[in-house]
């Protein structure tokens, strides 16, 4: 995530000419980041930018040499010539003092505790339950980064999204699940259903020409298919 949008916020910003990279990043995007409901898929946004602008002011031409495998933290402790202490636990915890730890941690957990009610809630509806599994084949999505809810080990829950696919047009209200590999994306079963279209508890779908509802492998499952020829 920090190689593709964190790079990619880093570089909105280094263009943005700003006279202050450093404090500009710390009081938009450090800040920002810090205010987001969740870090999943949302982390990269702040760390990005704040890790480039350390490194430009490190390494100028840390850019150069890039690699899709690097990792911005590493780089950036290279570059200053940092130790980690030997005791790394036991400092990161005296250090998490002089930012809240302990509120942040009591926060943590609350969010966690309502958080692993939401999960159950989606296990039961997006994997339990009746379902409508659709392939995934050449999906344009379009969601809000600050949302989606890691679903160990199926996927990510993405509570509002729209996906574009060859078949047709998903759009999601309360909850889908897209697969680790993005191979699918499932949704409660369809409520009602007609030729080119169907919905369900939160979401609609409109299917392309050529497409149509099948029943799945497994009862309560459905799916969408090709027509026959």
């Amino acid at each position: 995530m920090e190689m593709h949008e964190g790079l990619a916020e880093y570089t909105g910003v280094a263009l943005s000419g700003a006279p202050d990279l450093a404090r500009y990043v710390a009081d938009r995007n450090l800040k920002d980041g810090v205010a987001k409901p969740t870090f999943i898929r949302s982390f990269a946004y702040a760390s990005g930018p704040a890790y480039g602008v350390l490194l430009d002011q490190a390494k100028g031409d840390w850019r150069k040499s890039l690699k899709k495998t690097d990792d911005l933290g590493a780089l950036l402790q290279t570059a200053l010539g940092l130790r980690l202490p030997e005791r790394l636990v036991e400092s990161a915890e005296a250090r998490a003092e002089e930012y809240g730890g302990k509120k942040l941690a009591a926060t943590e957990t609350e969010r966690d505790d309502k958080r692993h009610k939401l999960l159950a809630g989606y296990r039961r509806k997006l994997i339990e339950g009746p379902v409508l599994i659709i392939p995934l084949r050449q999906m344009k999505m379009q969601f809000d980064p600050g949302e989606p809810i890691s679903l160990d080990p199926r996927g990510t829950v993405y509570p509002s999204i729209k996906i574009i696919d060859i078949w047709g047009i998903l759009t999601v209200s309360s909850g889908a699940l897209v697969e680790s590999d993005f191979s699918k994306v499932t949704v409660s079963a369809p409520i009602d259903s007609l030729a080119s279209s169907a919905k369900g508890d939160g979401w609609t779908l409109e299917l392309n020409p050529g497409w149509e509802l099948r029943a799945g492998p497994r009862a309560g499952e459905q799916t969408i298919a090709r027509k026959a020829p």
